[in-house]
This record gives C-alpha cells, sequence and structure tokens, in this order.
C-alpha cells in the first residue's frame, strides 16, 4: 500500500522506504504485554496474577545470549574504525606470568599499561578484549590497536610498557585477517563446533555477570546498515564503515569501505 502524504504514521505501522523512491506500509499489530514489573525483584503475570522473581544471573554463563551479542556488536564497532589503518593495525596479546584470578587486579595493570602506550602514541585508538584462560584461571588481554600515524608494536618495543608476563603482537596486514581475528576474538556461539569456543565459553562460569569483558577508545562509532532487497524477503545486511579522508598517492580522497556481513 502506497502512503499518501497527509496519512499519518503511526507507531503500529512499518514504514519501508525502497531504492527506487517508493514508500510501502505495512500494518503491525501491537503486542499485548503478558507481565508486569513491580520492583526489581518481582513481576507480576497478568493473564494469571501470579507474582514470580526475575531470575538474575549468577555467572557470565548464565547471559550467554547477552554476551554473544554484545561481542558481535564489539566486532563490527572495532572493524569499522580500524579497517580504514591497515596495515598499520596492531594485534596484542598481554599474559600474566604468575597466575591473576582477581578482575580488579589484572584490571589496574592493563590500565597502567594503557596509560604508558597512549603517552608515546597520543593518536592511538583501540579496542580491548578480556578473557580466562581455563586451565590456570587467570586474565589475559587481547586488543586491536591502531593509529594515523606509524606506530610500532612489536614485543620489544613492548616490553618496557608491560613487564607483567609476555607480549605476543603481530601487524595486522589486510582487512581479510583483521575481520578473521576479530572473528575469532568475539565468537561465543553456543552451537559452534570449534572446541576454542567452547572452552571461552565454559569460562564464563567463572566471571561474575558484571564484568565489563569488552571495552575501546572513546568516540568510535558504530556502523551504519541497511538492507537490500527486502521485497524479495532475501534481504542482505550490508555494513557501511564510516567515510573518511586519507592520504593517496599524494593526494587527499574521501574513501568509505562496505563490507556484507551476512
Amino acid at each position: 500500500m502506497t502512503i499518501r502524504l497527509n496519512e499519518e504514521i503511526t507507531k503500529s505501522n512499518k514504514v519501508i522506504t525502497y531504492l527506487d523512491g517508493t514508500v510501502e506500509e505495512k500494518i503491525v499489530n501491537p503486542s499485548i504485554p503478558t507481565t508486569k514489573k513491580i520492583d526489581n525483584n518481582h513481576f507480576v503475570n497478568l493473564h494469571t496474577g501470579e507474582v514470580k522473581e526475575f531470575r538474575k544471573p549468577i555467572t557470565k554463563r548464565d547471559s550467554l545470549k547477552s554476551v554473544s551479542s554484545k561481542m558481535i556488536a564489539s566486532r563490527e564497532l572495532i572493524y569499522n574504525s580500524a579497517c580504514m589503518y591497515v596495515p598499520n593495525v596492531w594485534f596484542v596479546t598481554l599474559t600474566f606470568k604468575a597466575p591473576i584470578t582477581d578482575y580488579g587486579v589484572a584490571e589496574s595493570h592493563f590500565k597502567r599499561f594503557i596509560r604508558k602506550l597512549k603517552r608515546k602514541y597520543p593518536k592511538m585508538r583501540y579496542g580491548v578484549w578480556r578473557q580466562i584462560q581455563l586451565e590456570r584461571k587467570t586474565w589475559h588481554f587481547h586488543l586491536v590497536v591502531w593509529s594515523p600515524e606509524d606506530i610500532n608494536l612489536n614485543s620489544e618495543k613492548l616490553k618496557e610498557h608491560w613487564i607483567n608476563g609476555t607480549r605476543h603482537t603481530s601487524r595486522i596486514e589486510t582487512t581479510k585477517d583483521l575481520n578473521k581475528i576479530l572473528f575469532y576474538l568475539t565468537n561465543y556461539d553456543n552451537w559452534s563446533s570449534n572446541k576454542k569456543v567452547q572452552k571461552r565459553i565454559k569460562t564464563l562460569e567463572y566471571m561474575d555477570p558484571g564484568l565489563r569483558l569488552f571495552s575501546s577508545s572513546q568516540g568510535l562509532e558504530m556502523p551504519k546498515f541497511r538492507y537490500e532487497n527486502e521485497r524479495k524477503k532475501d534481504s542482505r545486511r550490508i555494513l557501511f564503515a564510516s567515510c573518511r579522508t586519507c592520504e593517496f598517492n599524494g593526494e587527499t580522497i574521501e574513501a568509505c569501505i562496505i563490507k556484507d556481513s551476512a
């Protein structure tokens, strides 16, 4: 149905705009609530009148679906922000020589490390994922670091910044390699047969539900999505990275990376 200009679009309508300029309206029946929150601990079933308690997660493993969705979002955020700077992008893993099982202690060491690194490379940006080594129950950190200026993060260069254990670093040469690394870091699919993924999921059983597993530099932009071929119901989600200006053959150009994330 084509919407006329004088028609009002309400919350129960789904409006779709196509590339050819046509607009379509689909009526969506508003869902009828079945529960109502009473307080932070209780809710009532509106059909039966029964009062129940919210099921609160005890460990991160109890919120696997939420963890998985947040990790996917972190993957898209860092790819969108770092892909324009390849090959000046580095993958860094920081581990502790002595087992550090306390999240607060491990985080204090990491913050000290990142402050030192920022003083040396003030324009650098990063994303960091916190994980537990299942065998030793100790924390470690995976980082993707990039900068518009040339940076060198090989293991010896980081020796003065991270003195708590080992440093594994490698330069990311292509956007394909960046995508592979980000998928490796953020894959929490419960159905996966990959043993490394299953071990990573199991480590969530040793984490409190409120722990922050991912963080990044301030000011990074989430990618924008659009759907193609929506009429044919075979939509593909296309990821548009933010447009940026960059130097190419001595000229300043505007570039925009497009990645099919279907």
